[in-house]
């Protein structure tokens, strides 16, 4: 089963083990599709996604990404506020990720999806449409294929070109990090915390 959505994919750019892929669907929204192979479990993408203090040593251009409580455990409420490119204002994005295993596959899926804004008082702008999806499934004893596909609209007023640019770039920025911070033992060893699941 795949994550992302059945679209006309692209291909943008390739770069140190990760493939960019832009999109546009019947809403004339871009998509931006990531995706790498990693010498990780496919549990320790979970790891990192849910140690957001460290969130801004891998995903590029965020200031901070709050946790909030779920409605269970499979559920994640987050928080983000993003740097925009000068002279733009700051973003922020509020978000429900929802966790997903497939027992006997090794792999999981998160799916993204916008949520009622967390915090209507700092007066940042508030990005729109938020859909996406991540999947990590395990290739081999060793390695795990990750990927993402995500689309928002940024809010405010902000050139399509510099949009395009700034998702394509920011997307393989985090990706490159991301291969980094999974190399660290405190995200493979942390054992998967859903002892149902095989």
């Amino acid at each position: 089963m795949a994550c992302e959505p059945a679209l006309d994919w692209q291909a943008e750019q390739e770069q140190a083990g990760v493939t960019i892929w832009r999109a546009e669907d019947s809403q004339q929204r871009t998509w931006i599709k990531a995706q790498t192979q990693a010498e990780t479990p496919y549990w320790s993408l979970l790891n990192l996604l849910r140690d957001t203090a460290n969130a801004p040593q891998w995903i590029d251009d965020v200031i901070q990404v709050v946790s909030l409580p779920g409605t269970d455990k499979y559920t994640d409420l987050v928080y983000t506020e993003f740097h925009a490119p000068w002279p733009f204002s700051d973003r922020k994005m509020s978000t429900q990720s929802t966790l997903r295993f497939f027992p006997g596959h090794q792999k999981m899926h998160i799916q993204v999806a916008q949520h009622p804004d967390f915090n209507d008082a700092n007066h940042l702008v508030a990005m729109q449409d938020i859909e996406g999806c991540w999947s990590a499934t395990q290739t081999s004893s060793t390695h795990t294929l990750i990927t993402w596909a995500g689309t928002a609209k940024p809010g405010g007023i902000l050139p399509d070109w510099l949009v395009r640019t700034t998702m394509k770039q920011s997307t393989m920025n985090t990706f490159k990090a991301l291969k980094t911070q999974l190399a660290k033992k405190k995200y493979q060893e942390k054992p998967l915390a859903y002892p149902e699941v095989p």
